[in-house]
């Protein structure tokens, strides 16, 4: 029993370390998923990781009802948009995970940069900031996707509509490539605004890296200093 009470107090304690764990399966999950299971398995992971958002943030009052007010009607447009016959509520849908993936990241990372010491717990909430970041990205990559068709030059291989749902899967394996500057090519922007974007992620992206490394290195430094007073 007391095993069973730790267990469902985890998420609670390990806030970040909940959505870093969803982050990793929501990339991983295309490849472990059968291909036929692969969209609506990733369409629940995505979900899990809206909902470990706003757990992670949900640390006060004003930033819970903040997180919940944007999630959950993004969500709701996410399962139902498809079946409604229009692009309309998908594009509505994304533009609100887009606000709530962009108010989560400056939420977790408001709390790295003010936090006194290093521990796991901020080790997990960078990352997960990163992480977060680069879903953002993903998510306006598909909206622009979306809004004009075209806007990115995709092999043959990639079908970005599975069903009746659009499949962001192929946006989000584009934006991890751009933010960590690998580049490999096979997917690449083929208009101004989409290049401009692509550069603006992958800029914001390296300086993210090094601010964060500075400020963790401080507070180490900060901490092992104090401790030899």
């Amino acid at each position: 029993m007391r095993e069973i009470k730790a267990l469902l107090r985890a998420p609670l304690e390990y806030r970040y370390g909940t959505l870093f764990m969803s982050l990793l399966l929501l990339l991983s999950a295309p490849a472990l998923l059968p291909e036929r299971l692969d969209l609506l398995g990733t369409s629940i992971v995505f979900t899990l990781v809206v909902s470990a958002g706003v757990g992670a943030i949900a640390q006060t009052q004003r930033t819970f009802l903040t997180a919940l007010l944007i999630a959950a009607p993004a969500l709701l447009l996410f399962w139902i948009g498809p079946s409604l016959g229009t692009r309309v509520p998908e594009v509505l849908g994304d533009i609100l995970l887009a606000a709530f993936l962009a108010y989560a990241a400056a939420a977790i990372l408001n709390r790295v940069l003010q936090a006194d010491h290093v521990d796991a717990e901020t080790i997990y909430g960078a990352v997960c900031v990163y992480f977060l970041f680069a879903a953002f990205w993903a998510v306006i990559f598909a909206l622009v996707e979306t809004l004009a068709p075209g806007s990115f030059n995709l092999p043959e291989s990639v079908n970005l509509v599975g069903g009746s749902r659009f499949d962001s899967g192929p946006m989000f394996y584009y934006s991890f490539v751009t933010i960590t500057t690998l580049g490999y090519g096979d997917i690449t922007p083929a208009t101004e605004l989409t290049r401009l974007l692509a550069l603006l992620e992958a800029v914001l992206g390296q300086l993210y890296l090094v601010i964060l490394i500075a400020r963790l290195v401080g507070l180490y430094t900060t901490r092992g200093a104090s401790g030899t007073e």
